[in-house]
C-alpha cells in the first residue's frame, strides 16, 4: 500500500502568504490546512494531527513560542509534529531561542514556496518519510500522480492510465503553452495501428478528456483548424 501524503498546517494571519503557499503545497500532493489564530491552530492540531506545522512567530496577539509549547503538550508521545518557525523580522536571538524551545527549523520571510517545500521535505525525512519522486497535479476534484501514472479521485479510488493515455497526456504536460497538431501527437505519442490515423487522434483526446475532466472546465482545449493545447488554468499549475 502506498504511503499517504503528509499533512501540513500553516499558522499565519497573512492571507497573502497563506493562500499561495497552501495552493503550491496542495498541488504537490500534501494535505494542507491553515489557521489564523492560536485557537484555530490548536483545534486543527487536535483534529488533524499534522506532520509539519509552519508557524509564524509574529502571529497577531499570540506568542509563537508559547503556542509551540502547547502543540507539543497535546501531542501523543513521540507523535509531535515538526515545527518550522517563520518570522518577518527574525534576529539571530529569535532563531536560537526558537530552535532551543521547540522549533525544528527557522526561516525568515520572505521565502519562496520552493524553499519552504525543501525545508518541509528535510523535516519529513527526519521523521522517516521518503518523498516520492512523482508529482501530483490537481485538476479540480481529481489528481494525476505523474510518477505512478494514476488518477486519484475524490472518493479515494485510483485508476491507472494506460501507457497510450499517459503518453498522450505527457505531450501536453511537456509543453504546457504550446498548440500540438494531430501529426505532432501521432509522432510523439504513438498508438495502436487502429488509432494511428489522423482523425483517430480526436477519439483518443475525447477519451482522455472524459477521464480527466471534472465539472465544466476543459483540461485539453481544441484549437480549431490547428490541434489541441493544455488549458491555461492547468498550465498555470505547472509553473
Amino acid at each position: 500500500m502506498q504511503q499517504s501524503w503528509p499533512a501540513i498546517l500553516i499558522v499565519d494571519d497573512e492571507q497573502d502568504f497563506v493562500e499561495p503557499l497552501a495552493f503550491y503545497l496542495d498541488r504537490r500532493g500534501f494535505r494542507v490546512r491553515s489557521a489564523s489564530s492560536g485557537q484555530e491552530c490548536m483545534a486543527e492540531i487536535r483534529a488533524q494531527r499534522p506532520d509539519v506545522v509552519v508557524l509564524d512567530l509574529a502571529l497577531k496577539g499570540e506568542d509563537g513560542i508559547a503556542l509551540s509549547r502547547q502543540i507539543h503538550a497535546v501531542a501523543e508521545p513521540g507523535r509531535a509534529p515538526s515545527i518550522l518557525f517563520f518570522s518577518g523580522h527574525g534576529t539571530s536571538l529569535d532563531r536560537v531561542l526558537g530552535l532551543e524551545l521547540g522549533a525544528d527549523d527557522f526561516l525568515e520571510k520572505p521565502a519562496s514556496p520552493r524553499e519552504i517545500l525543501a525545508r518541509i521535505h528535510a523535516l519529513l525525512r527526519r521523521r522517516g518519510w521518503a518523498p516520492r519522486e512523482s508529482r501530483v497535479l490537481r485538476l479540480d476534484g481529481i489528481g494525476v500522480d505523474l510518477g505512478t501514472q494514476t488518477l486519484l479521485r475524490g472518493d479515494g479510488k485510483e485508476e491507472r492510465l494506460s501507457a497510450s493515455e499517459f503518453a498522450l497526456l505527457k505531450v501536453f504536460l511537456d509543453e504546457p503553452n504550446a498548440v500540438v497538431t494531430r501529426d505532432g501527437i501521432i509522432e510523439r505519442a504513438p498508438a495502436s495501428d487502429v488509432e494511428a490515423a489522423d482523425r483517430a487522434v480526436d477519439g483518443r483526446i475525447a477519451r482522455l478528456r472524459a477521464k480527466l475532466e471534472i465539472g465544466e472546465r476543459p483540461v485539453i482545449e481544441t484549437v480549431r483548424g490547428v490541434g489541441y493545447r493544455l488549458a491555461g488554468w492547468v498550465a498555470d499549475q505547472l509553473r
